[in-house]
C-alpha cells in the first residue's frame, strides 16, 4: 500500500510540474494547450518513408494495480510511442482500421500518420511497422501550413470517404482516401471546407471543432457526419455538436460537467455514441472521461447526459487524451483505441491505449 501511495504522489508531482511548467512558458490556455509550441519543428516538404517506431509496453492502466476491468471496460494492453523523426508527436484523432491491424491518424500540424499493427497471440498491440508520415496538401497542391488549418483535430473515416476538421478556423475538410497508399512521395490531399451551423461556425478560439464521427449505415441515424465542440462560448454547461444528414445539419446539445471538454467521438456498430473527454488544467491536474450516447437521444432537442463508461486521473496511465476509434477485431469483439497528445514536449508522452467493450 505504501509503495502504491508513494507511485501515486509521484504521478501527481509529475502533472503539477508539467502543468506548472506549460502555464508559466504560456501552453495554458483556458484548460487546453496552444497546438503549435515554439520548441517544435514546421512540417518538412518531404514526407518521411516508413519511419522508425518504438512501442514501450504498458502494461498496468491504473498505476500499482494489477486490475484489468473498469467499469464497462476492460484494459487490453497499450505502449508509449516513439520515432526517429521529429515530426511525429501532436497525435489528435485516430482511426484503426482492417479489424485492428492498420492505424491512421492525424496530428495537429496537419500530418498523416499511418501504420501497421503488430499484435500478440493476446490481440495486444506490440509493435508499430511500416510507419509513414505525410504532410497533407490543400487542393491546389501546396504544404498545409498553420494558416490553412490552425491546428488539426478531429479524423473520420469509413472505406469510402474521410474527413479531417480544424479549430480556431473551425473548418471540416474532406480528405482524399485513399490517400497515395504505395506511392513513393505521394502527400495526401484535403478538398475545401464543407458549410457549417451557426452552432459550429461561431466557436471559441481555441475551443473548437475537436471531435469527428462517421456513423454506421445500419445504426439509428444512418451514415451520418457528426462533430462536436471542444466547448460552447455562449453556454458553460453545454458541449455543441451536429450531424451532418442528407445536406442538412442538425444540431444537438450534450452536457459538460466537471471541467471536461470534448476531445473524439466515434460511433459503435449498434449506432450509440461515444464521447472521449479530458481535463488538463491546475485545479484537476489531468483526466480522461468516456461516455456512451443512445443514438436516438442526439434527435431529443433536449440537453443529453449520457452514460459514464470509465473516468480516470493522475494514477493511471493517461496524458492529454484526444483520439478515439472503435473497431471490431477478427473475434468480433468490440475494441476501443484512444490515443494522447504530447504538445511536442518532453514532458508529455504519445500513448496508445486499447479496451474492450464488454458485453455485460
Amino acid at each position: 500500500m505504501k509503495t502504491r501511495r508513494r507511485r501515486e504522489r509521484r504521478a501527481r508531482a509529475r502533472w503539477v510540474t508539467a502543468l506548472a511548467s506549460l502555464a508559466l512558458t504560456g501552453g495554458l490556455v483556458g484548460g487546453s494547450f496552444l497546438a503549435h509550441g515554439t520548441d517544435a519543428p514546421p512540417p518538412s516538404a518531404k514526407p518521411d518513408r516508413f519511419v522508425q517506431a518504438t512501442c514501450t509496453p504498458i502494461d498496468s492502466f491504473e498505476r500499482g494495480s494489477d486490475s484489468t476491468r473498469f467499469g464497462q471496460l476492460t484494459f487490453l494492453g497499450g505502449c508509449v510511442l516513439g520515432t526517429n523523426s521529429a515530426r511525429f508527436g501532436g497525435l489528435s484523432g485516430v482511426e484503426v482500421t482492417d479489424q485492428g491491424s492498420r492505424l491512421v491518424a492525424i496530428t495537429d500540424r496537419g500530418v498523416l500518420v499511418r501504420a501497421n499493427l503488430v499484435r500478440d497471440g493476446a490481440g495486444r498491440i506490440t509493435a508499430l511497422t511500416r510507419l509513414r508520415l505525410d504532410t497533407l496538401r490543400t487542393p491546389d497542391g501546396r504544404l498545409l501550413e498553420p494558416s490553412d488549418h490552425h491546428d488539426l483535430e478531429g479524423l473520420a473515416l469509413s472505406p469510402t470517404q474521410a474527413f479531417v476538421s480544424s479549430e480556431r478556423n473551425h473548418a471540416i475538410m474532406p480528405l482524399i482516401w485513399p490517400a497515395g497508399e504505395g506511392r513513393d512521395g505521394a502527400a495526401p490531399a484535403v478538398g475545401p471546407a464543407i458549410g457549417l451551423p451557426p452552432s459550429l461556425s461561431r466557436l471559441g478560439y481555441n475551443k473548437g471543432l475537436e471531435a469527428l464521427a462517421l456513423a454506421p449505415a445500419s445504426g439509428p441515424l444512418g451514415p451520418v457526419l457528426l462533430a462536436v465542440a471542444e466547448q460552447d462560448p455562449k453556454d458553460p454547461g453545454i458541449l455543441p455538436g451536429a450531424y451532418l444528414q442528407e445536406g442538412l445539419w442538425n444540431p444537438f446539445r450534450l452536457r459538460r460537467s466537471d471541467r471536461y471538454d470534448a476531445t473524439d467521438a466515434a460511433f459503435l456498430p449498434n449506432g450509440d455514441l461515444l464521447l472521449l473527454e479530458r481535463r488538463f488544467n491546475l485545479l484537476d491536474l489531468i483526466g480522461m472521461r468516456l461516455r456512451r450516447f443512445p443514438a436516438e437521444t442526439l434527435k431529443s432537442g433536449g440537453v443529453i447526459e449520457g452514460d459514464v463508461l470509465i473516468e480516470a486521473n493522475a494514477n493511471f496511465q493517461i496524458d492529454n487524451m484526444e483520439g478515439l476509434s472503435v473497431h471490431q477485431d477478427a473475434q468480433g469483439r468490440t475494441i476501443l483505441t484512444l490515443v494522447s497528445d504530447n504538445n511536442f514536449n518532453g514532458i508529455q508522452r504519445s500513448l496508445l491505449l486499447e479496451f474492450r467493450l464488454n458485453t455485460r
